[in-house]
């Protein structure tokens, strides 16, 4: 018995062996296996990225003039500020032909008055400055900048107003100048801190004046020393000007 099965078993071997090798021929000779195409999105349609895709077309060149140079602000140029001052004593001679330098301040003045300021700091302002040209219209390269006061007025000694005035005081300047090309120009700016020696708040001064046309409604001292702190019926100099000082001493009429 266990004589035929192994006989059976040799027989069935070949048969085995031979299937095996079928078997290997035909994986071989298998095309191979297409790999599935991956879906994409496009909007709200599906394609297949096997599809092939149109190039976009080129846009053709916009023409360009020559490159645009960006303007270039202005460049400040601080200096400091000179001041040449105008004196009583460098006025001409008064009328009367009297070389008094108080004489040549009533005589220059177009207001002269008794007032009392704001108890308050001037408030700073730019005065446009005139054509040289033409003095009526306004110069836009330059402007003066001051401090200005508001007076309340309690007497005209000479001319007339109204109740107040407002007292314009320089300290400076701003100017542009002629810069290179593509630039607006270059802005220098002066001040001078002698200039700005402030009047006193709520003090009570006599004042020489003459009108600041532009703009209007505005006044300025005629000359130094245009005003005189008073204190118990005394005039006092209040000027830059130090060689000034003890020259005028007034004393006021009782009102």
């Amino acid at each position: 018995m266990r004589k035929s099965a192994l006989n059976s078993a040799i027989l069935l071997l070949p048969i085995v062996v031979l299937l095996a090798v079928l078997a290997c021929d035909d994986s071989q000779n298998a095309p191979a296996p297409v790999p599935a195409a991956k879906p994409s999105v496009d909007g709200e349609q599906t394609r297949l990225q096997s599809e092939s895709v149109t190039p976009p077309t080129p846009k053709p060149p916009v023409a360009t003039g020559p490159p645009q140079r960006s303007p270039v602000p202005p460049q400040v140029f601080p200096i400091p500020m000179q001041v040449t001052y105008v004196t009583a004593k460098n006025l001409d001679n008064a009328p009367d032909g009297s070389s008094d330098a108080l004489a040549k301040l009533v005589a220059h003045s177009t207001l002269i008055v008794i007032g009392t300021t704001a108890d308050a700091e001037p408030r700073e302002e730019r005065i446009p400055g005139r054509l040289s040209s033409d003095p009526s219209k306004p110069d836009p390269n330059y402007a003066t900048i001051a401090n200005v006061y508001d007076v309340q007025v309690e007497r005209y000694l000479k001319g007339e107003g109204g109740e107040g005035l407002s007292l314009s005081q320089s300290i400076g300047f701003d100017a542009f100048v002629p810069g290179p090309p593509n630039t607006p120009g270059r802005l220098t700016k002066g001040r001078n801190d002698s200039l700005g020696v402030r009047l006193g708040r709520n003090s009570r001064y006599l004042l020489f004046l003459e009108e600041n046309d532009h703009p209007p409604g505005l006044w300025k001292g005629i000359a130094e020393p245009y005003r005189f702190l008073l204190a118990e019926d005394e005039a006092r100099v209040e000027s830059p000007v130090g060689t000034l000082e003890g020259i005028f001493r007034i004393v006021l009429s009782p009102r």
